[in-house]
């Protein structure tokens, strides 16, 4: 009886497991095929299933925390026009620390590439772009500073500061208007908390 009742409850276990693999199998067909979808709408420029893609991803990731960021930060690295800045978008928003690094890498390329990548560690609050970011406000595009001072007001950091009141002084107007707005944010969230 008790081999019997043993090897019952193998074979239950042994279902449940194969269960929990298919449905894992399955999800990551679906994320794939989520990112073919995503990159074809960028391509194609169907904005509203490109919007839809990443409310996909949001509650792919909201039921299965961590599980998303993998295949988006492997689609940073995709050449198509557009695809790597939306996908950008798309993990500030998730939020996994897994793609500070990559998009901090962003922030060296091209213009497009600098300015989601540093909205998207703003949105973070990834303090360890903070640094490469600051050196954005020097930049030689002004929509790449704009998007440092307003990424550097996401973050909060009262170190940034010193480099925002330099950016105070630009040349382009819109630089200035987010570095006073990054510095007001900073302040208020010393005085009362995010």
């Amino acid at each position: 009886m008790r081999v019997l009742r043993t090897a019952l409850i193998m074979v239950f276990l042994m279902t449940g497991f194969c269960g929990v693999l298919a449905q894992e199998v399955d999800l990551d067909k679906e994320i794939v095929q989520a990112i073919e979808t995503l990159n074809k709408a960028i391509i194609e420029k169907n904005d509203p299933m490109r919007n839809k893609m990443y409310f996909k991803f949001r509650l792919i990731e909201q039921d299965n925390p961590g599980k998303v960021a993998p295949y988006l930060i492997d689609n940073l690295n995709a050449s198509e026009e557009g695809v790597p800045e939306y996908t950008a978008f798309i993990l500030g928003w998730i939020g996994d620390e897994r793609a500070v690094d990559p998009m901090i890498k962003m922030l060296d390329e091209s213009i497009s590439k600098k300015r989601a990548a540093a909205r998207a560690l703003g949105f973070m609050r990834a303090e360890k772009a903070m640094d490469k970011i600051i050196s954005l406000l020097d930049d030689p595009n002004n929509r790449v500073r704009q998007d440092a001072a307003y990424s550097l007001g996401l973050m909060g950091n009262d170190q940034a500061i010193a480099a925002l009141k330099k950016a105070m002084d630009d040349k382009d107007e819109l630089v200035r208007f987010f570095a006073e707005k990054a510095i007001e944010r900073i302040e208020n969230y010393k005085k009362y908390g995010w």
